[in-house]
């Protein structure tokens, strides 16, 4: 099997073609004649065909060369139209940005979001990828991701832009009927709702409440706020959800887990005014939403190191 020729030589062959003869298209190219003259003939040595004929009145282009001008000249008008595209995509405010994030985030306080920024830039389709798990950016399997944990990949942009408190909760109707633990040791007594697995989250109802107590274990603390808003008992909420919601009520209040938010960015970022316009716009709300600024109740220290939920 023959070894394709050098990009380069095609090119060679093209400039030669375009311009009519050697000096003419060696002048163009800033070479001299003998080596373009010498480049064309080893090009034609490997296709083991004759692309050029000498005439009384100049070159000419034979038939094979014909053909293969025909395909270079399609191949570099794509090459130009992708290439201007790829530029056009960089600088303009337009194209898809696909964003991961974690369900607790996503769906009550990104996904509403979307709506403002959508209004801002209406040509940019924001792709949003709900994810618990560590999606790899470096693989581009999503451009920016906002994370409870820092990135450790160095190519990687980012910056920690707020905090946020997983907390305890009951709802009112459960507090109604069984009372509120005043202690941790009351609590073991009291119905538990709980995630599964071995996070810091999970450990957080395991430590306070007994097993046999435990009444739901899942993997989704969605799930959880929707078990513990309908009164099956007492666990972790996400303090975004249990401040806002009239029907919860907060337990044990110096129990919670303080949670870093991680703004994450492909290295893309810095070439590309789409995926900037995102990540100023996710990096400003989280910072005005979860930033230090923000009223972030103090309830004594958390009971867990960070790490993911």
């Amino acid at each position: 099997m023959k070894r394709m020729a050098n990009w380069n030589a095609y090119l060679d062959f093209l400039a030669i073609a375009n311009a009519g003869s050697i000096s003419a298209a060696a002048r163009q190219l800033g070479l001299s004649q003998p080596t373009l003259s010498r480049r064309l003939a080893a090009l034609e040595e490997q296709l083991g065909l004759r692309l050029l004929i000498r005439t009384p009145t100049g070159l000419a282009v034979t038939a094979a060369g014909e053909r293969l001008l025909g395909t270079l000249e399609n191949v570099r008008e794509k090459l130009d139209q992708v290439e201007h595209e790829i530029i056009e995509g960089n600088v303009a405010l337009r194209g898809s940005v696909r964003i991961t994030v974690t369900e607790s985030l996503g769906i009550t306080w990104l996904a509403p979001l979307i709506r403002e920024f959508n209004e801002l830039y209406p040509r940019i389709q924001v792709e949003l990828v709900i994810e618990n798990a560590m999606i790899n950016l470096l693989s581009r399997e999503a451009h920016i991701a906002i994370r409870l944990l820092r990135p450790h990949q160095a190519d990687l942009i980012a910056k920690q832009v707020g905090q946020f408190d997983i907390a305890l909760y009951a709802a009112r109707a459960y507090a109604a009927r069984y009372g509120l633990p005043e202690s941790a040791e009351q609590a073991r007594h009291f119905k538990a709702v709980g995630l599964l697995g071995s996070t810091p989250t999970a450990v957080l109802t395991e430590k306070i409440f007994s097993a046999d107590r435990h009444v739901l274990l899942c993997n989704s603390l969605m799930a959880t706020y929707h078990a513990i808003r309908a009164g099956l008992g007492i666990g972790p909420v996400v303090d975004l959800l249990g401040n806002a919601d009239p029907d919860l009520l907060r337990c044990l209040p110096e129990v919670f887990l303080r949670k870093d938010i991680w703004l994450t960015a492909v290295p893309e970022l810095r070439q590309s005014a789409r995926l900037r316009a995102v990540y100023d716009f996710l990096g400003d709300h989280l910072s005005s939403r979860f930033g230090a600024a923000a009223s972030i109740p103090q309830h004594g220290a958390p009971i867990a190191p960070q790490t993911a939920l």
